[in-house]
């Protein structure tokens, strides 16, 4: 059983390659391992009562591997590794160690899951080897984290458990991604799962969207939602086959929230276009007419616009899901001072969807609106909770208690 080193070994420590004492569940000290120059494997693993790494395993310029797994006592890390061949350091439920040395080299695969660690080391944005990053169990942990950009993280297959803080998350081109963890206590604002075709292959991974959609739009707040597929959700009762689609407004203004708004968009391509394309130059434009006999007739008498939806990049069929909140929706330019949803209460009007830009960025597209759904959000006065999606049919009723969650429950669907 080894509880200590010796302070000096008898053996120079110049010659030696590897280190190897897992489950030494006693040993609370490693010595000064800077003679050690041509170590190249060093592995902890279990050692459950260590306490800190030497600093001079920052020196160790030929060393390969590191690991450290379930060392559950470990605190202490050295600032920065220098090494230039370390591949793998492995940290896996090192539950207080807060912070990740700086590294340079050509690291491959680093795992942080189940630690304590708050921010990233600024030399991640230099280890362009790096194949996985896990994270798991503790980047639910970053309360200020807003933004998440995993674009083109091709050999990603799940999402953990991710902070309750964040707004954004890019997910683009992820080509292997199956698995979605969500928290009722999400507040995303914009989620893009462009060209992640796993997520298209069964129901479930559609079914965890959509779950995460309606939760947002019963938040009220702005929302946008893009991922594969070819159909409208089924809780958006107004929807139709072609770009157009016709709604009966409420009766009372003061019970209605807010729009959602859905799309499916259907390319005439075969590829992708340049990055060159901004998303900025095309968006989705949504205008509403009134169909009474006593109104304006076609005129347009509102409008909304989604921005930055990358429509380039896309390389098949997808949904576009987004929503606007009626406070959001009473600024534009095109209401009266009364509005019009309270103008226009109980009557049938129209929503017409198109593509709009630079006319040579459109021709480019080749693409059309296949399907298009809108949804009135509104407070249902018979609950004593807000609910701005009711329940036309008992099928649809049994479909919203299937996805019911309360506000600290973890929702996990695996394709």
């Amino acid at each position: 059983m080894l509880i200590n080193f010796p302070c000096q070994l008898r053996q120079p420590l110049v010659n030696l390659k590897r280190i190897s004492l897992q489950e030494s569940e006693y040993l609370t000290t490693i010595p000064d391992l800077s003679e050690a120059k041509n170590i190249e494997r060093i592995d902890l693993q279990g050692c459950k009562s260590l306490v800190e790494l030497p600093s001079s395993i920052q020196y160790l310029s030929k060393l390969e591997y590191l690991n450290v797994r379930l060392c559950e006592a470990l605190k202490n890390l050295p600032c920065r590794i220098d090494s230039k061949f370390l591949g793998e350091f492995h940290l896996r439920k090192c539950y207080n160690v807060n912070s990740c040395p700086e590294i340079s080299g050509n690291l491959k695969y680093l795992d942080l899951s189940w630690t304590a660690v708050k921010e990233l080391p600024a030399s991640i944005s230099k280890l362009t080897d790096l194949n996985c990053l896990d994270l798991t169990g503790n980047i639910h942990q970053l309360s200020k984290l807003h933004d998440v950009d995993l674009r083109y993280c091709k050999s990603l297959h799940s999402l953990p458990q991710l902070p309750s803080s964040l707004i954004l998350l890019k997910a683009n081109n992820c080509e292997s991604l199956k698995t979605l963890s969500i928290r009722s206590k999400c507040n995303f604002s914009y989620i893009h799962f462009a060209n992640c075709f796993k997520l298209d292959l069964k129901a479930d991974a559609h079914l965890a969207i959509q779950l995460m959609a309606s939760k947002f739009c019963e938040g009220g707040n702005q929302s946008r939602i893009l991922f594969p597929g070819v159909e409208i959700p089924q809780w958006f009762h107004n929807q139709n086959v072609g770009s157009l689609v016709t709604v009966q407004l409420p009766s009372h203004r003061h019970q209605f929230k807010g729009i959602a708004f859905c799309i499916v968009i259907a390319l005439e391509r075969s590829q992708s276009l340049p990055e060159i394309i901004f998303p900025i130059d095309c968006w989705i434009n949504c205008e509403c007419r009134v169909k009474a006999d006593n109104f304006e007739g076609n005129a347009v008498i509102c409008s909304w616009q989604c921005f930055g939806i990358d429509v380039h990049l896309l390389e098949s069929d997808h949904v576009l899901l987004w929503c606007d909140p009626y406070s959001e929706a009473s600024q534009t330019g095109l209401m009266n001072e009364e509005g019009w949803f309270n103008k226009y209460s109980g009557h049938e009007v129209s929503f017409d969807f198109c593509f709009k830009g630079l006319p040579e960025l459109i021709h480019m597209l080749h693409c059309n609106i296949k399907k298009c759904g809108v949804r009135l959000l509104y407070v249902e006065a018979k609950t004593k909770s807000s609910r701005m999606f009711d329940s036309d049919n008992e099928e649809e009723e049994s479909n919203s208690k299937r996805i019911k969650y309360s506000d600290d429950q973890e929702v996990s669907f695996q394709v």
